[in-house]
């Protein structure tokens, strides 16, 4: 395939300015999983400017409709986490984090089904690291959250629409012991009464699916990735989404805490908890019944974290 057939002339002029490109190579990623994502495609390639040979790399990512599934009815609505054109018009708005506490990879050009996009190396931020600059971007926009028709709205809310799991039926071994499977069990029954709570909590930009394997610690710092699913909902979601991607209890009570003393002082703590405890309790009993249902063992000690969430919200009681 020809190199001009496969990447635009404006997107390369965007990387690496003027010049001949000399040849490109597209390289397929392994990654990309979401809802919307088509394809993900590494290009390295060169070009001649000024008698000097420039290398370069970018990715392009290219977006389709949720089709199948259970969300794909309301994925038609823009305001839905699953809405395909979400991460195109995200890098065209202006919205996303350019530091100094986080990035967004930096554009060199949307479509309405396609993104090209800087290639982000490098390893992952500790959590403490995640936590604080996600706390030193987001929680400063509780004063005047943005209003776009295609942000994701309350994505927790979205999903638990149409989740009902029987956790009566939850294959065994769904805890490690009596009392944390009946206290998850009493938290689920209780859903929609701890999803209310969340009514009084303030709203703030959100990423959406911010666990460490979405953040890169790059030269210019913390750089995160795949912004199909940013939108507004209360403060503490995004943290939630990062203490149950993490392997180890102390890093989760390290990482809320690091959040907690880069949050904006305008946001009562309280506030915060209360967003991250709701959001982890409930998505991570969901995910534990999906990965039980499977054959899957859940993470070591993650009903053990679940479950003491509960306890702190009251949500084992009658």
């Amino acid at each position: 395939m020809a190199a001009a057939d496969v990447l635009p002339p404006e997107v390369v002029r965007a990387v690496v300015g003027d010049g001949d490109l000399l040849d490109v190579v597209a390289e397929p990623l392994g990654g990309g999983t979401g809802a919307v994502t088509a394809s993900v495609v590494r290009f390295r390639g060169r070009v001649l400017r000024d008698d000097a040979v420039v290398p370069f790399s970018l990715v392009r990512k290219t977006v389709r409709p949720v089709t199948t599934g259970r969300h794909a009815a309301a994925a038609v609505r823009p305001d839905h986490w699953a809405h395909w054109r979400r991460e195109p018009l995200a890098y065209a708005s202006g919205l996303l984090p350019d530091g100094p506490h986080l990035f967004s990879p930096r554009c060199f050009g949307t479509g309405e089904d396609v993104v090209h996009l800087e290639d982000v190396t490098g390893p992952a931020p500790s959590p403490v690291e995640a936590a604080a600059a996600l706390a030193r971007w987001q929680t400063p926009t509780h004063v005047a959250p943005p209003v776009r028709p295609w942000l994701a709205d309350h994505p927790l809310a979205q999903r638990l629409a149409v989740t009902d799991l029987d956790l009566a039926a939850a294959p065994d071994g769904s805890a490690p012991d009596a009392r944390a499977g009946a206290v998850l069990r009493a938290a689920w029954t209780r859903r929609r009464a701890l999803l209310a709570r969340l009514d009084d909590v303030p709203r703030v930009l959100t990423h959406g699916d911010l666990g460490l394997g979405n953040l890169v610690r790059a030269d210019r710092g913390i750089v995160a990735i795949d912004w199909a699913t940013t939108g507004t909902a209360p403060v503490g979601a995004d943290l939630a989404l990062l203490v149950l991607s993490l392997d180890r209890p102390a890093d989760a009570v390290a990482a809320v805490a690091a959040y907690l003393a880069a949050t904006d002082p305008r946001l009562a703590p309280e506030r915060v908890l209360l967003g991250y405890r709701v959001t982890a309790l409930l998505t991570g009993i969901s995910r534990m019944h999906w990965m039980l249902a499977r054959g899957e063992a859940p993470p070591s000690g993650s009903a053990e974290l679940l479950a003491g969430l509960a306890d702190a919200l009251g949500a084992d009681g009658p």
